[in-house]
């Protein structure tokens, strides 16, 4: 089906088996549509998930923009129970496996095993901005489309996990409907620091995600991660004078699904031990920079410990990338591990020495939790949001000096995180429809 096609290579793939070759066509691919010659797509248009419109000439991109909203009718349905529907976003279009798409995708496969409540994970279609039910969730946390539009009660909650002010702006008329005849509109709230910490960020996000926050303050209220999240919140709103809807705290699990096509935990990882893991976007909060100076320190010392950074390239990192893909003991005690599976990060935490976790501002930690969860020390900066999530289980330091003793040491001196109860995704879950039944009774 081409509601299928989500890439411009796929699109280019279904182009050349349909064309007919005629002077002048036009084919439609899913999320694009190809003005070809002679069977050539010349002018491409793509209804970004981003909702933007964008065009190409060829696959080269040419312009961007901005959607006028949508005005449609509200299906209504009151002889069904009530539902959670679970706005997962672009998650649906591109399979990304960093923090906040890991959580999303995991909440959602935990809502569909659930009897509770029912619970329908959505998507909007970037074509129609039509609402969509999702029903299956496979152990890659591919989204699998069963294509049905949603309807709606009274009653009815709808949650917008990932952070999209296009989207909302798009669809601001079906929300403002769905507001009106009784259905709950809330919104995950991972971390204010684009508006705390602009510096981290392009100015360009740090606008987008202003514009976002102000736009969800107008509906029913907040999911926050962290008490540490609620408080810059609440902060805000004191600070620029803004009302804000009702705030409650759930947590995040850590017993993230490992892949289907490898669940041998036997399978060899890419690097020697002993070795230390450092997981997270490579982007300037996450303290790569610090990290790279405490093993400077360490190795010029005559330490013999790996350092191992998974996660993808980010935005403004040109200096750290340049140094550490140019540093004299890369891919030999330094390694930079992009696109691995979950099977793979799993061996890693399970073998590892140790896991660092250096961010410098953070609105939760996934890392400390999944860290925790396989029984691993963790040696984390010293900041409020780490103190609340890991406690008296983790150990502390200040600087890249600290780090580097603390490695120096070795695990024998480490704390041992064994008395540790983790937290699966079910309990996340349920802490977060208990957070949604507090706010729907605070209404």
């Amino acid at each position: 089906m081409t509601k299928n096609i989500k890439t411009l290579k796929e699109c280019f793939e279904f182009v050349k088996k349909t064309k007919k070759n005629k002077l002048v066509e036009k084919i439609s691919a899913g999320l694009y549509v190809c003005y070809c010659v002679l069977g050539i797509p010349i002018i491409i248009k793509h209804f970004s998930p981003n909702f933007k419109i964008k065009f190409y000439i060829y696959n080269i991109p040419l312009l961007s923009l901005s959607r006028k909203p949508r005005v449609g009718t509200i299906k209504l349905n009151e002889n069904r129970a009530k539902r959670i529907y679970f706005n997962v976003g672009s998650l649906f279009f591109t399979k990304n496996n960093t923090g906040i798409p890991r959580v999303v995708a995991e909440l959602s496969k935990t809502g569909l095993m659930q009897s509770e409540i029912e619970f329908k994970p959505i998507y909007a279609d970037p074509v129609t901005g039509t609402y969509r039910i999702l029903n299956q969730i496979d152990d890659t946390r591919e989204l699998s489309e069963v294509g049905d539009e949603i309807d709606l009660r009274k009653g009815d909650v709808l949650i917008h996990s990932m952070i999209n002010v296009n989207e909302l702006d798009f669809n601001k008329d079906f929300f403002q409907q769905a507001k009106k005849i009784g259905i709950k509109v809330l919104f995950i709230l991972y971390d204010l620091i684009p508006i705390d910490y602009p510096e981290y960020y392009k100015k360009r996000d740090t606008k987008l995600f202003s514009k976002w926050l102000e736009e969800a303050t107008k509906f029913d209220g907040f999911l926050a991660i962290s008490n540490y999240s609620k408080e810059r919140l609440m902060h805000w709103s004191q600070e620029t004078k803004t009302s804000i809807p009702p705030v409650q705290v759930f947590g995040l699990g850590s017993n993230f699904s490992p892949s289907n096509e490898d669940r041998d935990t036997t399978e060899k990882i890419p690097v020697e031990k002993p070795y230390y893991l450092m997981v997270g976007t490579i982007e300037p909060r996450k303290g790569h920079e610090d990290v790279l100076e405490a093993f400077d320190e360490y190795w010029d010392k005559g330490g013999q410990a790996r350092c191992v950074f998974v996660g993808r390239k980010g935005w403004k990192v040109r200096q750290i990338v340049q140094r550490l893909e140019h540093h004299k003991e890369f891919n030999h005690k330094l390694f930079w591990l992009k696109g691995i599976e979950d099977s793979v990060l799993k061996k890693l935490y399970n073998e590892a020495e140790a896991v660092i976790v250096a961010a410098h501002v953070e609105g939760y930690g996934l890392p400390i939790v999944e860290a925790l969860n396989y029984k691993k020390t963790v040696l984390a900066r010293d900041i409020p949001i780490f103190r609340e999530i890991g406690g008296e289980f983790i150990q502390y330091f200040k600087d890249p000096s600290e780090l580097a003793s603390l490695i120096s040491k070795g695990k024998n001196s480490y704390l041992q995180s064994k008395d540790y109860e983790s937290k699966n995704w079910h309990t996340s879950f349920k802490e977060m429809y208990k957070a949604i039944t507090l706010i729907e009774n605070s209404i």
